[in-house]
């Protein structure tokens, strides 16, 4: 009975030590930038994203950026990949 116990034990223990490695393991962010077109409440939801921390929750560095008209298309445009 003691010996399956301290088996228990230590199969619990192994688990736990492999699940932490595991989850230590950081993941390079995404670089990503965000155009948006006008400085009104419909940009707020990006800025309230970004502050709590849901961009780097899904792997995205995200940097916001303002660009109307053309200049928001040229920023599209002239992506480097």
């Amino acid at each position: 009975m003691i010996k399956r116990i301290a088996l228990l034990i230590s199969f619990a223990a192994l688990s736990v030590a492999v699940i932490s490695s595991l989850s230590a393991q950081q993941v390079p962010l995404q670089k990503v930038t965000i155009n948006y077109p006008t400085r009104s409440a419909g940009s707020w939801p990006m800025f309230i994203a970004k502050e709590g921390g849901y961009y780097q929750k899904y792997g995205l560095d995200v940097d916001l950026a303002f660009g109307a008209g053309n200049l928001g298309v040229a920023m599209i445009a002239s992506v480097r990949r």
